[in-house]
């Protein structure tokens, strides 16, 4: 339901990539979303995120081909500051960040106290924001 109601406020951008008819990769670039907000992305900046690959599409770059095309489409946009997350042992996703010039920020242990107010744990010095209400 979030993500429609995303989607109809323009909040909430998909990326679908079918081969030879079918369903490969999805992504999305996340404006304003509760994922963007627990990981302390603030207002102007964008989340790419919830990208999934069919696993008989695996290693054929379409999660580069999502980047590089979701990238454009903030450029488009005038999203300056963009960010992705994974998870730390994905290394076919960290390999496509890297391939479109993305970098590694910081590592960000979240603990979301009573769903709404979230505490963000990171390994740099980086300002990040510490404390969020989503």
């Amino acid at each position: 339901h979030e993500y429609m109601e995303g989607i109809r406020k323009g909040e909430v951008i998909g990326v679908f990539v079918l081969v030879d008819g079918v369903l490969a990769h999805w992504a999305f670039i996340l404006r304003s979303s509760r994922t963007s907000c627990l990981l302390g992305v603030g207002r102007g900046e964008a989340l790419l995120g919830n990208a999934y690959t069919n696993p008989q599409f695996r290693g054929r770059g379409l999660q580069t081909t999502s980047l590089r095309q979701r990238l454009q489409e903030c450029r488009r946009l005038g999203i300056t500051h963009v960010y992705t997350e994974t998870v730390p042992d994905n290394w076919p996703s960290r390999r496509a960040m890297e391939r479109v010039g993305m970098v590694f920020l910081r590592d960000v242990t979240l603990l979301v106290v009573v769903t709404r107010i979230v505490v963000r744990i990171t390994n740099t010095g980086r300002k990040a924001r510490l404390f969020g209400l989503c």
